[in-house]
C-alpha cells in the first residue's frame, strides 16, 4: 500500500509539472491546462489503495474477471471507431 501510495503521488507530481514548467508564467500560482485524462494511468493504482483500506472482501469468479478485462478494451476500440469514423 506504501509503495502504490508513493507512485501515485510520484506520478501525479511527473505529470503536472512538465505542464506547469510548459504552459504557465513565472509565478503562477495554478497549473492551468490539465485535463483528467492525464489521470486515467493513474486510476488503477488509486483503486488498489482504496481496496487496501477496505476489511470485506469480495471475490470474483474467474469469468467475470476475464468479462470486465475483455469489454474495458472492447468498448474503447468500440468508441473510437466510432468517434473517428
Amino acid at each position: 500500500m506504501l509503495i502504490c501510495s508513493i507512485a501515485i503521488v510520484s506520478s501525479l507530481y511527473m505529470m503536472i509539472l512538465p505542464q506547469y514548467l510548459t504552459w504557465c508564467d513565472v509565478g503562477e500560482s495554478r497549473v492551468i491546462l490539465v485535463q483528467g485524462r492525464y489521470f486515467i494511468p493513474i486510476i488503477p493504482l488509486l483503486f488498489i489503495v482504496i481496496a487496501s483500506f477496505t476489511k470485506r472482501r469480495i471475490n470474483l469468479s474467474t469469468e467475470i474477471k476475464m468479462g470486465f478485462a475483455l469489454l474495458g478494451p472492447l468498448i474503447a476500440v468500440i468508441t473510437l471507431c466510432l468517434w473517428y469514423r
